[in-house]
């Protein structure tokens, strides 16, 4: 049997204020796949905040490096990084 799926870390990277609930980004990352995990830590690197999340991602699967959020009157574009 053939196992086409991993889990990975990703960084979501500037979420505004109003999303850094784990409610919220359990929801942005259902853009992404299926959450393991959140790290409960507000992660800094060079001054860039960013949420780390555990998902199970397909290996066959196309990773793109942005992510469309969107709620109602409102949407925006965020960066995702892959550990």
């Amino acid at each position: 049997m053939k196992n086409n799926k991993t889990q990975a870390w990703v960084r979501i990277y500037n979420l505004p204020l109003e999303y850094w609930r784990s409610s919220a980004i359990f929801f942005i990352t259902r853009g992404i796949s299926t959450l393991f995990s959140l790290d409960d830590h507000t992660m800094k690197t060079s001054s860039v905040f960013f949420a780390r999340v555990l998902v199970d991602i397909g290996l066959l699967s196309f990773l793109s490096n942005k992510l469309l959020v969107e709620r109602s009157g409102f949407a925006f574009i965020t960066d995702v990084e892959y550990e």
